[in-house]
């Protein structure tokens, strides 16, 4: 009988081998093929500069728009606050989103994307507000974004009940800076925990300087229709002068006007001093003058006459009930007024005091000083 081969033997051991490889052992013919790496970044490239480009030109298209908005209100901020709230929650996927003003110590809201009616009613009662109550305003002292990945893992307690109460966790704060100085805040909330991508903020950041120019704007606008309606007043009292050089009565007559026009004052009144020792009314404005027409003429000595005139400058006392230097003969007036707040101006004519502007405004609003400078102007315009 023939033997078997032992070439052929092996090879069939051979064969076997390969066929059933020993427990352990390594095989790449029954591993799942995956594209080689090259080629899943090439396939990603195809997408994502699609997308990314997409997403620029929206952002583009909303910066643009809010410049639109700018130019196109003046006088009036807040069609761009709006604008950035709305845009802003749609470009990053928003829960919501506000804008916070800081004046005079106090918070403001001014636009706030709507969430439910609850919430809208909740948010807008808790403003305005102080500013020490408001932990975003401590995180703009910073002057950059401040996101807040997880509103759960935040030690300030007040930001996590609201983000609980309202159904968000995740927030970015974005101060509006002004010459160094937050002005104001931007914030967006989402429903989901996460940071903000890095072009995100970016954006954020973008529409917050958008804010800041359009306050900018609206102040400077406003101060040039100021300006031109104070210049336009001096103007009309000059006129005045030029017509009755003999005649005060229609010059004070046109400064009541002015002054009661631009300063929105509860009263204004323009008193001499003829030299026979009593303060006269000249002239008035406005309301509740029963009380001070029973005792006028008075006794120079009982009126501020005697400090403004003999100091010959400008009296302001912003708060007469609460004042600490404030003349006895004012401070009577409080109970027939309340509180208010009052500026006495002397009108000099050749080195002598010949009399007083008085404005008052209830309750103690205060007054700027351009107004203050006003008065300085009409109280030098005598015939």
């Amino acid at each position: 009988m023939a033997r078997p081969s032992r070439t052929g033997g092996k090879k069939s051991e051979a064969k076997a081998r390969n066929a059933s490889p020993a427990k352990g052992r390594k095989t790449t013919k029954t591993k799942p093929r995956t594209a080689p790496a090259a080629a899943r970044v090439k396939r990603r490239s195809v997408s994502d500069p699609i997308k990314d480009l997409k997403e620029a030109r929206e952002q583009q298209a909303a910066t643009a728009e809010i410049l639109k908005v700018i130019a196109s209100s003046p006088s009036n901020v807040q069609p761009v606050f709006e604008a950035i709230a709305s845009s802003a929650n749609r470009l990053l996927g928003g829960f919501s989103t506000a804008v916070f003003r800081f004046l005079d110590d106090t918070v403001h809201l001014a636009a706030f994307t709507p969430v439910s009616r609850a919430a809208d009613a909740a948010l807008q009662a808790d403003f305005p507000r102080p500013v020490d109550a408001f932990e975003a305003f401590r995180l703009a002292q910073q002057g950059k974004p401040f996101p807040i990945p997880d509103t759960e893992e935040i030690p300030h307690a007040p930001i996590k009940e609201i983000a609980r109460l309202h159904g968000f966790r995740s927030m970015l704060f974005v101060p509006l800076m002004s010459n160094g100085v937050p002005i104001g805040v931007v914030s967006i909330t989402r429903a989901t925990t996460g940071s903000f991508a890095e072009h995100h903020v970016q954006l954020m950041q973008t529409f917050a300087d958008q804010a800041v120019i359009a306050i900018e704007n609206v102040r400077l606008f406003n101060e040039t229709q100021e300006a031109l309606k104070h210049q336009i007043a001096t103007s009309e009292v000059l006129q005045v002068i030029g017509r009755s050089m003999t005649d005060t009565q229609p010059v004070f007559e046109r400064i009541l006007d002015s002054t009661e026009r631009l300063l929105d004052c509860r009263q204004v009144s323009i008193f001499l001093a003829p030299g026979d020792g009593l303060l006269h009314v000249a002239a008035r404005r406005g309301t509740g003058y029963e009380a001070i027409d029973k005792v006028y003429p008075l006794p120079i000595e009982q009126t501020s006459a005697p400090r403004v005139l003999g100091e010959r400058r400008q009296v302001y006392l912003p708060d007469v009930m609460n004042g600490a230097d404030v003349p006895s003969s004012i401070r009577r007036v409080v109970q027939v007024f309340g509180n208010f707040s009052v500026v006495i101006t002397p009108m000099i004519w050749e080195g002598q005091g010949i009399g007083l502007i008085s404005v008052l405004r209830e309750p103690n609003a205060a007054f700027t000083p351009k107004e203050l400078s006003l008065l300085r102007t009409f109280a030098d315009h005598r015939p």
